[in-house]
């Protein structure tokens, strides 16, 4: 299998970031060690998401927009978004993870779970070829 990007790590950063290269054209793969897609956050229940606004002018402005806009917005369109404290929001993790699923889906990612990068052949600086368990 050929891909352009290779993401090492389903958490949301590795998602973004994936998601982010598959919509701007690139064959995507992630590769992650746990059996679902959300990192720290769906498998330690690192919750809620911490305030990512700061204000200008008066007005709160968003430190965190695009991909994780649109996995907030689709948290809430499935009823597993909630809001407590001053600008932490709460999350279901296991709604998490059905939102990163269907948006790897939608965005033609591969996605290999239970798996480790175990090598990297290099020649340069351009990755070859990587092996996986």
């Amino acid at each position: 299998m050929k891909f352009d990007v290779i993401v090492a790590g389903g958490g949301l950063a590795g998602c973004g970031a994936a998601i982010s290269a598959a919509r701007g054209g690139a064959k995507v793969i992630i590769i992650e060690k746990s059996g679902f897609l959300g990192g720290a956050a769906a498998n330690c229940y690192v919750n809620p998401f911490m305030p990512f606004h700061t204000r200008t002018d008066g007005k709160p402005m968003a430190l965190s927009a695009g991909v994780f806009a649109e996995i907030l917005d689709r948290l809430e369109e499935l009823g597993g978004l909630g809001k407590r404290g001053i600008g932490n929001i709460m999350f279901n993790e296991e709604t998490l993870k059905l939102v990163l699923d269907r948006m790897a889906k939608e965005n033609n990612i591969t996605v290999l779970f239970h798996s480790y990068i175990t090598d990297i052949e290099k020649d340069g600086e351009h990755i070859k070829s990587i092996s996986c368990v």
